[in-house]
């Protein structure tokens, strides 16, 4: 999205317009133009745009600006001001003291432990529900989270749009990943080069999008996300969808405002039942309160099938 495609798209949705000055705040177009220009993905293909995104071209609303359900004033605004709507925080619990990388391997030695997983069908079924405040290369807010159904077979996914499935496209790894750490991280840097911690999260998300990582891999997952410099535990919490889990965390300006991503796994089984990242300590100008949660991605479900529907 080029900067005079956002500065119109604002200026459209801006419902202040006419009360207030309408020349666009400097500062708040710079931070703006900062988060959209940010690659959120630095692999070849979008996994919002493959699964979260699907069928949603018709509730787009430029974020910012526009209430939401779950909007709030700014106290030091004037007419015309609005907080960007966002969703509630969720409530983590610390239960273990000990360090995020102790607590971690110790979770995958579990998880590896587990017996494998055997696929009941030739087809997967993945399903998830989130919520995008940026997603992509442009800024959008949902006035609801947005469903996602997709199949993958014959390393291939298709995406359910309106009823029907979409194109195949190829998934991410065209190889089996191996359960290996050391290995794995290699593989990973395939579609998203680099050795930084947002690289590979972003790794880890797409993963999620397109496959059914089993007790091994799972394990050898957390312990890649062990050895990320400044990983912090966050506790036990109940996530989006009633389902309790334990969440780590890493801090990085790797959107263009400090903000925190966080992983939720299953309690026992280790499964990554969701993500989330929050701006926590700077919002620029906006207009969204300190904290508040930019995104959450939560996967619902991952079931196999005997075919592709028809």
């Amino acid at each position: 999205m080029t900067d005079q495609q956002i500065k119109e798209l604002l200026q459209a949705a801006d419902p202040a317009r006419g009360q207030v000055d309408d020349q666009l705040d400097a500062q708040a177009y710079d931070d703006l133009r900062k988060i959209v220009g940010t690659t959120r993905r630095r692999g070849k293909r979008a996994t919002y745009g493959r699964l979260a995104m699907t069928g949603l071209a018709g509730a787009l609303v430029v974020v910012v600006l526009v209430a939401q359900p779950w909007a709030g004033s700014s106290e030091e605004g004037g007419p015309g001001t609005a907080h960007a709507g966002t969703p509630p925080l969720l409530k983590y619990t610390p239960q273990d003291k000990r360090p995020a990388k102790e607590q971690l391997l110790d979770f995958a030695a579990r998880v590896r432990a587990l017996p494998a997983e055997v696929p009941s069908g030739p087809v997967l079924r993945l399903t998830t529900k989130g919520w995008y405040l940026v997603s992509g290369d442009m800024t959008e807010s949902y006035i609801e989270p947005q469903a996602a159904t997709a199949y993958v077979v014959d390393r291939q996914i298709r995406s359910l749009q309106d009823g029907q499935l979409g194109d195949p496209i190829g998934v991410y790894w065209p190889n089996e990943l191996s359960a290996d750490p050391a290995v794995l991280k290699n593989q990973l840097a395939y579609a998203h080069p680099g050795n930084s911690p947002d690289s590979f999260l972003a790794a880890l998300g797409d993963l999620q999008a397109e496959a059914n990582p089993g007790p091994k891999l799972r394990a050898a997952l957390m312990t890649l996300l062990a050895d990320q410099p400044g990983i912090t535990a966050d506790g036990t919490v109940v996530d989006r969808f009633g389902r309790r889990g334990v969440a780590f965390s890493l801090v990085s300006d790797g959107g263009g405002l400090p903000s925190k991503k966080t992983v939720i796994f299953d309690v026992k089984t280790g499964v990554v039942l969701g993500r989330e990242e929050m701006l926590t300590e700077d919002a620029g100008k906006l207009n969204v309160p300190i904290p508040s949660v930019i995104s959450y991605t939560s996967y619902l479900s991952r079931d196999y099938l005997p075919a592709l529907p028809k």
